[in-house]
């Protein structure tokens, strides 16, 4: 999603100033090629300021300064942002003052505080309709809707995009025509509209292409070639990736290369086409490495790992495995760079310490010198050895916290759904003409050798240990990891599951998922994560996966049934 901000051109009055769109995108669209050249004209302009120049002047230098610093110094830009809002107080400038809370709307919503950042687009908004500002509106409204898009407030989201695009075409803004509607086919998109997602997206591209503007096409084609791809329409799915990927290479996009091939990987997995997906994984795997990308990398150590496990390279696929397992655990990395920035600061400290006291030291012998120096040593080792420890008990603490949590959220949750479980097992045993007559098995278990009274044992096993152990967790669950964690045979755990249960590998182990997902959208300490980020902690593995599981499970997609819940609750405040 990308977020606006307006900013005056000229020195001269404010009704006389040009406007400037320049476009500031999470995903990191920013102008870092020229940031030397930026810095150079932000110290010009710091010096202008120190000296003796009118209101007006300062007014102006203070919001060039905001808007150069949004991108190369945030906490710079709000304090040059805050000075420019006293002045246009000063001055009575109310449409600087709409410029300036744009500023600050984008720089919280940068930092994820979007409560403040709503807050400051709906006041320049309020400026720019009093001042009858076109422009200002359409890009105010296009702010407000990308941030309740981001929050995923679609139905708000829809309402001021919608504003925002029929302000835009009234002024024709051909720029903000397209972002708007691409983004309104991101907003179709995540709520399962494929079709309505795939027209926004069209139109986006038709402006797009008039504009020349080839990143913004590479961008359109990966979202209507991933809607493609949702839909099973893979020969078109194929077809946008191809277009992606011949623009990439033009304009030298190397991380959308990388991002096509990995895609592309997925797609033909899905096809079933095993050797074209394994080339365009190892070819988007190296590029990944290169470039340090690891969530990229990551995704295709895992997709390949899945391929070589199917084509019985299972020597292969665990190596795979493992590498994914690394580029995935960040923690131990974290702790350790953590770690190594403390000694670094101590080690400065003591070293500004030595210079403070030159005079001192230089009157002392060479001895004093040499002890002085071996005590730096064995204080810095000392703490970083503190440190360590200190990091690392502070994340078995966190670790214990998190599992106490999870017990007490999902341990009535699972004791409710051992209860139905039992009551469908109870329902099948007292229907003896399936259950109790060997001749009355489904086809492909009438040869099994297993008596009812191990079958009743081994279901019993199996809810006990999903209760106590939670396997479900384990986001690469599979028939044959279960039965070994529970000493049985792959065969006989099947056959209890589809048998006793009547219930596939995967549609049992989705329903205790799917339960802990709704277990962790009720508590409110997870109201700051986001619905993937419950899913992949409840153990699925793809958002695909997440979004089918669920929607069979409740009839909601996830997004509406905690939108539900949350009007469910504010209800009961109410």
């Amino acid at each position: 999603m990308t977020f606006c901000v307006l900013k005056n051109n000229t020195i001269i009055s404010p009704l006389q100033r040009g406007l400037m769109v320049v476009f500031l995108c999470f995903l990191g669209i920013t102008t870092s090629l020229h940031s030397q050249s930026f810095q150079s004209h932000a110290d010009s302009l710091q010096t202008l300021l120190q000296k003796p120049i009118h209101d007006t002047l300062k007014l102006q230098y203070n919001m060039d300064l905001a808007h150069i610093y949004m991108d190369l110094d945030p906490s710079k830009m709000m304090e040059f942002a805050d000075s420019a809002l006293v002045l246009a107080e000063k001055l009575n400038s109310e449409l600087d003052k709409a410029f300036i809370y744009n500023y600050k709307g984008v720089y919280h919503c940068k930092k994820g505080e979007f409560q403040l950042g709503l807050r400051h687009f709906l006041s320049g908004l309020k400026i720019m309709e009093k001042t009858d500002h076109i422009r200002g509106q359409a890009e105010g409204l296009m702010n407000i809707g990308n941030l309740y898009l981001t929050i995923e407030n679609y139905k708000e989201a829809e309402k001021y995009l919608l504003r925002a695009l029929e302000m835009s075409e009234v002024i024709k803004s051909e720029n903000s025509i397209m972002m708007i509607n691409n983004n309104l086919g991101i907003l179709f998109s995540q709520q399962g509209d494929l079709d309505m997602a795939l027209a926004y997206y069209e139109k986006a591209l038709e402006k797009a292409k008039e504009l020349s503007h080839k990143n913004q096409m590479i961008s359109l084609y990966i979202n209507m070639a991933d809607s493609y791809m949702r839909k099973e329409d893979y020969k078109k799915g194929e077809s946008h990736f191809t277009k992606a990927l011949q623009l990439s290479d033009e304009v030298g996009n190397f991380g959308a290369e990388t991002q096509i091939k990995i895609a592309l990987g997925q797609m033909y997995t899905l096809e079933g086409e095993l050797s074209k997906a394994t080339e365009y994984l190892e070819e988007g795997l190296k590029q990944a490495i290169k470039i340090e990308a690891n969530d990229l990398a990551s995704r295709a150590y895992f997709n390949l790992s899945e391929i070589y496990e199917k084509q019985g390279n299972f020597e292969k696929a665990l190596k795979l495995k493992e590498k994914y397992s690394v580029t995935k655990d960040t923690l131990g990395r974290n702790i350790i760079k953590m770690t190594n920035i403390l000694s670094a600061y101590e080690i400065k400290k003591k070293q500004e310490e030595i210079i403070e006291k030159d005079s001192e030291i230089q009157k002392t012998t060479l001895q004093k010198k040499t002890i002085t120096i071996i005590g730096i040593i064995v204080s810095v080792v000392l703490l970083f050895l503190g440190g360590f420890m200190y990091f690392r008990k502070q994340r078995l603490a966190r670790q214990k916290k998190q599992i106490e949590w999870e017990n007490n959220i999902l341990g009535q949750n699972n004791l409710d759904l051992k209860k139905r479980l039992e009551m469908l097992s109870d329902q099948i045993k007292n229907k003896p003409e399936k259950v109790d007559h060997p001749e009355q098995k489904s086809k492909k278990y009438r040869t099994s050798t297993l008596s009812e009274e191990e079958r009743e044992k081994y279901m019993e096993q199996i809810l006990d240990f999903m209760e106590t152990e939670k396997p479900y967790l384990d986001s690469e669950l599979t028939l044959g990891k279960l039965a070994d964690e529970l000493t049985m045979a792959p065969y006989h755990l099947s056959e209890v599951l589809n048998e006793a249960l009547g219930k596939s590998f995967y549609d049992f182990i989705n329903i205790y998922r799917v339960e802990a997902v709704k277990q962790y959208m009720a508590d409110p300490k997870t109201s700051n994560l986001t619905l993937l980020g419950i899913a992949f902690d409840a153990g699925f593995n793809s958002k695909t996966a997440f979004n089918r599981a669920f929607k069979k499970a409740t009839g909601l997609s996830p997004s509406k049934y905690r939108q539900k819940q949350i009007q469910e609750e504010l209800s009961k405040e109410v």
